[in-house]
């Protein structure tokens, strides 16, 4: 199997797993929260207007549109967390709905003109740089803006050029065509694009995804329209936000109690520490912009035609400082993927699933660090008690440093118990002979480097780097 071919088959996991990467399974989800969601409204607010209702009763392609319109999505989403937190706030959408349907409503009050892209999906483009006043969408609209850009100094929104759009639509064709497993999807949660200069703490706007604040949104700095690798990998990165918002609204990945703001993971490229929410959208991000880099590198020669060279670091932001060991999407992804190893006790199931997925993933593309390293011995931790659960497949143990218990599977528990001190190359050969009859040899690599990243990282099997033998 090729470099590419690996990229290719990596690229196909991210888009079509069922649970995080389906686009459309994901849709259907969101639909269904959105259906379930505003009947409740409807239901318990006697203020809600019969739009409401209508709404809640519409087809799917029409709460589709909805879903992806701005103003309505973000008054749908403050009208639900009011009324499942019984607050006395009153209700948003109501005003803002049209009464005889029709949900595009953002796109109507900003002036705008085409859309982005015809391949996929109907993002629009806001063309209309002069503020506007028509009424309660279009003030709405523009209240979302300055929420987004609260820095009085940002130049928002910019008027694009006629180059600037063609560069969006090749670009939203580029990730479709490079990327065809996962860049449709992605492209299809982009509900508007505009542009925007902003200084931030962290250097200048690249671009920036809306998230809950102004959803379905993308705003990219104009000098990121100068190439269209670069513009594709933009869209790639605010659409992967923009997904994993719409995941994580279908299911919790943190424990309540758990304070996903603060900021408390320190991150080397970077002059500021992040919060674990931060660090969890991150890690999505740079998984598949590993992919995202291996495919444009190995880009066969239509695409080249097409689209032009790749650039080497198409689409990477660049780091603040100290950026020369994370220089690369697969080296910030392992550096991600390790702190939220060592914070697994904040996640839920949920959460350590999406975890574990992407991990998964990024073992494909290269073995985890520590299995990779010659030289490199492992020995598990001695547990203060195991109790073994051979009927249920588990293997539950009690550590001490820090105190906690720990449930693993069955590759898990093999692994462990293989870590006595055998460097990795020997654990992965005893690993695949012992489920030769049951699991196949490339499948098999995969559940080892996973099973002994993941156990490295949460502290139950400690490395030892030893000196290798000096060669003539």
């Amino acid at each position: 199997m090729t470099r590419r071919d690996i990229w290719q088959e990596v690229e196909r996991l991210l888009g079509t797993d069922a649970e995080y990467g389906d686009s459309a399974a994901i849709e259907r989800r969101v639909l269904g929260r959105l259906r379930v969601g505003l009947t409740m409204l409807a239901e318990l607010r006697p203020q809600t207007s019969e739009a409401v209702r209508r709404c809640a009763a519409s087809p799917d392609a029409d709460l589709r549109v909805m879903s992806r319109d701005p103003v309505l999505r973000n008054a749908f989403e403050s009208d639900l967390q009011a009324l499942t937190a019984q607050s006395d706030a009153g209700p948003l959408l109501p005003g803002l709905l049209p009464a005889d349907g029709g949900y595009a409503v953002s796109r109507a009050a900003a002036g705008a003109g085409g859309y982005a892209w015809g391949s996929t999906g109907s993002a629009w483009v806001w063309t209309e740089a002069s503020r506007r006043r028509g009424g309660p969408v279009a003030e709405r609209l523009w209240s979302l803006l300055d929420e987004q850009f609260p820095d009085r100094s940002a130049a928002v929104p910019i008027k694009p050029s006629a180059a600037e759009l063609t560069v969006i639509e090749e670009a939203a064709d580029l990730l479709a065509a490079l990327m065809p497993a996962v860049g449709p999807g992605v492209l299809g949660n982009v509900g508007m694009v505009g542009l925007a200069r902003d200084e931030g703490t962290d250097g200048p706007l690249h671009s920036v995804s809306g998230g809950d604040r102004f959803p379905s949104t993308v705003f990219i700095a104009p000098e990121k329209l100068r190439s269209v690798w670069d513009a594709a990998g933009a869209l790639l990165h605010e659409g992967l936000h923009l997904t994993l918002f719409e995941i994580i609204r279908c299911g919790a990945v943190v424990l309540d109690h758990v304070d996903t703001t603060s900021d408390v993971v320190p991150i080397p490229w970077r002059r500021e520490a992040w919060s674990l929410m931060r660090v969890l959208f991150a890690l999505h991000v740079y998984v598949h912009l590993a992919v995202f880099h291996g495919l444009a590198r190995s880009a066969g020669p239509e695409i080249r035609r097409r689209f032009g060279e790749p650039p080497a670091d198409a689409a990477l932001s660049r780091a603040t400082f100290g950026g020369a060991r994370y220089a690369t999407p697969e080296l910030r992804a392992r550096y991600l993927a390790e702190q939220l190893a060592q914070r697994s006790e904040l996640f839920t199931a949920y959460g350590h699933e999406l975890t574990a997925w992407l991990v998964r993933a990024l073992d494909l593309l290269a073995p985890a660090a520590p299995g990779g390293q010659a030289g490199t011995t492992f020995q598990a931790v001695a547990p203060i008690a195991a109790v073994p659960l051979p009927e249920q497949r588990r293997l539950v143990v009690a550590l001490a440093d820090p105190p906690r218990v720990r449930w693993l599977n069955p590759s898990a528990w093999l692994v462990y118990s293989l870590c006595d001190g055998r460097d990795g190359a020997a654990i992965r050969k005893e690993y695949a002979e012992s489920v030769a009859d049951v699991v196949p040899p490339a499948e098999a690599l995969r559940q080892v480097d996973a099973a002994l990243h993941a156990l490295v990282g949460d502290g139950m099997v400690v490395t030892r780097h030893e000196a290798l033998p000096a060669t003539s």
